[in-house]
Order: structure tokens, then sequence, then C-alpha cells
């Protein structure tokens, strides 16, 4: 997991899970408040309730990527370390971009199926 933004990674865990493991770093408690947070997301133009980011963060509800986007530099990841929100990336890219379906269905299905696809063709070839 990189906090500084360095060597980067990604997250594969839940948002809650890893919002949450991110605070345990950044406070050193097993069980970190949520408080500090929510006031520092207030601060930074937070458009929703505190109490949608204490239920986000205890997973009890789903995290928008405008929510993702005003936490993430706060608990210092970019917001596409988180796994939801790299999802709802690419699912907006497929809605945009048609052809992606053509492009990489195959390639998905091959993957999840267990099947070593073929080398997909760079995506600037589309053109």
């Amino acid at each position: 997991m990189d906090t500084n933004n360095n060597v980067f990674s990604y997250a594969h865990e839940s948002f809650a899970e890893t919002a949450n493991a991110l605070l345990r770093a950044q406070t050193g408690r097993p069980k970190p408040s949520y408080a500090g947070l929510v006031r520092a997301a207030v601060q930074r133009g937070w458009p929703y309730t505190p109490q949608y980011l204490s239920q986000m963060l205890s997973g009890d509800r789903a995290p928008t990527m405008e929510a993702m986007e005003i936490v993430a530099p706060l608990l210092g990841v970019r917001p596409d370390y988180f796994r939801e929100y790299r999802v709802e990336r690419v699912r907006r890219w497929f809605i945009e971009h048609p052809a992606l379906d053509d492009h990489f269905y195959e390639q998905i299905a091959a993957f999840v199926a267990g099947v070593v696809p073929q080398r997909a063709p760079h995506p600037g070839a589309l053109r």
C-alpha cells in the first residue's frame, strides 16, 4: 500500500476495508475515529452529509466517484487506488466508447474463464 503516491499499487478490497486500513496506518490506532476525516472532507467541500461518509467508511453505503475523489487525498492515495473507483471508471469508458465492447470483451471473457487470451492490440489502434 502506497501512502506517498510513489510506487503505486491498487487496492483490491472494498472501499470501506481499504479506507479503514489507510486510517489505521495514518493514526496508528486499531479502530480510528472517523471524526477527523469527516471534518477534513467537509473543509474540502464535501457535498454530502457527514453521516454518508461514516456509512461509506463502515461499508453501509457505496461510495460515489466524487466522494472517493475528495476522500482519497485525505488518506494519502489517488482515487483510482480504490477498486470501486476503477470499476466505475471502466464502466463509464465502456458506455462512452461502445467500440471498447468489441475490442475487449473477448479478452475479458477469456481471462475470467482462465484462458490466456491473445495479446490485445494497442487501444490507439481502434481509430
